[in-house]
């Protein structure tokens, strides 16, 4: 994948920051541009099928132009270099896309797809603007040599990952929400204000009230037309299938648009008894695929964390938790689809949210009353509750519809930074487009209405297009709401066996219950600049996990996280190989 970093210094003969190191995958090459008081810094860390550093940036006489993503035309085709990117209007467009430009007098055009998985970040320090693909870019241009984390980003992120908050890991860096544009010029970088209404179109919405089959019939046209970022490569894909709604649907859909003799495997990661796992073959059987099992053993998980953690922080900056530890830098030829979503249902579930009071109570419950671990400092639980409450104050200023605050909230925060951290990760390595992450079939479900997404009509409808057999192949856990198919037998929903402890069933659980103990012994000798802001450390010491929602480990692992960050001397040493136990943090590995 591109990284970049774009600085407009207003100060003559500021010094150009030394980027390379920071890059999760050693740079192939490095391009620099400079015009006037603005200059870039463009570094190619990926090894896509597809494309060369020639065919994703090019610098001339004419200026500077990068492309990352998988931009598809208005008709559909794949637009591969910068040079055939000249969109009249981006919202025409497909996929899922940044471009940046510099012309020889310092005019700067930025163009991002309106639901986009390209992250920026932005600060502002005396007389430098910059604009970065990574916080640690930002940081450093800034002048930063240590990894200072910020208190507000480790609050939210101990609360429930990074969802209400623009701070990005490092202090004075804050993250661009997909809501939001940037303008740069020589006078410096500025970012708008949040759009609340980005997913709003009161023309899908009328035709889903009054004719729901074309509604969906169009739904379908835009999902087929989003597998067309599968031809930037002809590569074999492998298929990470966990039988769930999204992943099935994903499957069926790159089978009804004739991509069935590029699959190369479909696997599910879990032991046989798994209901994801026994749902995946279910799939398979009734598609006649061959299906895979991967079992990453708890004993042989724990034994990698130590010395993956800090690469892990490296590579998510820590907006992804530990919980889903990213293991690997190598790079490979191969395409890989998942079938991450975030906005496609509505996870409010059947809770009454037609008025301020219930939608703000909805958050309050859902993140945990603002301190879901139960171990902050006092006031920390409502700062993030009153956060809570001004940003559904502003969304009702913007007149969205109490019930689909949740959703506007799940795609700009969800899906704008934990989604799309997983998909830099993803394509620094190989080819995987997210093809869920497409501003029409977002604003198509959002559009349909809270009720439309809590039955997963989407899924429903999609499903029945490609494949009706997969709406009867039974799901982990869960089944179909009854309205959608009145006439049907539902499919009866697969569970874990009554006498597994559901905390026991990933890796990375058991390794926060195994080792809690020591956990909690690190933190009563740890002291951090934001370890002391955050953490009460006489209720920490008296945390129970045998009594804890496997739902809190996320927290918990990013409480980890937070403090190796306090703990590395600068920036660069989380990738230079060292295990998390040379900076004094516990060992998870026996």
């Amino acid at each position: 994948m591109l990284e970049f970093c774009l600085l407009v210094d207003l100060e003559p003969d500021l010094p150009q920051p030394a980027l390379a190191p920071l890059c999760p995958i050693p740079p192939e090459k490095a391009v620099s541009f400079r015009s006037g008081p603005i200059s870039v810094q463009v570094f190619w860390a990926a090894a896509h099928p597809f494309a060369s550093p020639e065919d994703r940036v090019l610098s001339d006489r004419s200026g500077l132009r990068l492309l990352a993503g998988f931009p598809l035309s208005p008709e559909g085709r794949a637009i591969r270099t910068p040079a055939a990117f000249a969109p009249a209007d981006v919202r025409q467009m497909g996929g899922d896309f940044l471009s940046l430009s510099v012309d020889p007098e310092g005019r700067v055009t930025i163009l991002k797809s309106p639901v986009c998985s390209y992250q920026l970040y932005h600060a502002r320090s005396g007389r430098r603007h910059v604009l970065a693909s990574r916080a640690g870019f930002a940081a450093m241009a800034m002048g930063a040599t240590r990894p200072e984390p910020d208190p507000e980003f480790a609050r939210w992120a101990c609360t429930y990952a990074i969802g209400g908050t623009t701070a990005s890991v490092l202090r004075g860096v804050q993250t661009v929400l997909m809501n939001q544009s940037v303008v740069a010029t020589a006078k410096g970088i500025a970012v708008t204000a949040p759009d609340f209404r980005y997913l709003s179109d009161p023309a899908m919405a009328d035709l889903y009230r009054t004719r729901p089959r074309a509604f969906w019939d169009e739904t379908h046209d835009r999902l087929v037309a989003s597998t067309r970022a599968l031809e930037f490569s002809d590569d074999p894909i492998d298929f990470p299938l966990s039988g769930g709604k999204d992943s099935r649907l994903l499957l069926a859909a790159l089978i009804g648009t004739g991509h069935r003799g590029r699959i190369a495997t479909v696997f599910t990661n879990g032991p046989a008894i798994s209901p994801e796992v026994r749902s995946a073959r279910l799939v398979c059987d009734a598609l006649g695929l061959a299906h895979h099992r991967a079992d990453v053993g708890p004993s042989d998980a724990m034994r990698r964390i130590d010395a993956r953690l800090p690469m892990h922080t490296h590579l998510t900056e820590a907006e992804i938790s530990p919980d889903t530890l990213s293991f690997g830098t190598g790079r490979q030829r191969r395409t890989e689809l998942h079938g991450q979503e975030g906005g496609l249902r509505n996870i409010a579930h059947r809770a009454d949210l037609t008025t301020r009071e219930a939608v703000i109570r909805w958050f309050e419950i859902h993140l945990g009353e603002g301190d879901r671990c139960r171990m902050f400092r006092p006031g920390l639980a409502e700062q993030t509750r009153d956060e809570i409450r001004a940003y559904v104050d502003k969304a009702l200023a913007a007149q969205i519809l109490p019930e689909d605050i949740p959703t506007l909230h799940r795609v700009t925060f969800r899906m704008g930074r934990w989604v799309a951290r997983t998909w830099r990760i993803y394509n620094d390595r190989w080819f995987a487009p997210y093809l869920f992450v497409d501003a029409g079939l977002i604003r198509a479900t959002f559009n349909s209405g809270a009720m439309s997404r809590l039955r997963e009509e989407f899924h429903f409808e999609m499903l029945r297009r490609f494949d009706r057999r997969l709406v009867s192949v039974p799901f982990a856990g869960q089944s179909w709401d009854r309205v959608l198919a009145p006439d049907d037998d539902l499919p009866t929903p697969l569970e874990w066996p009554s006498a597994l402890d559901e905390r026991r069933a990933r890796p990375m659980h058991e390794a926060m219950v195994q080792q809690f103990p020591r956990v909690q012994e690190f933190f009563r000798g740890h002291s951090g600049p934001v370890t002391d802001v955050l953490l009460d450390r006489d209720r920490f010491a008296g945390l129970d996990i045998a009594t804890m929602h496997p739902a809190t480990y996320q927290s918990l692992w990013q409480l980890v996280q937070i403090a190796l960050l306090e703990r590395v001397p600068d920036l660069a040493a989380l990738a230079g190989g060292h295990p998390a136990t040379d900076y004094g943090l516990p060992s998870f590995a026996d």
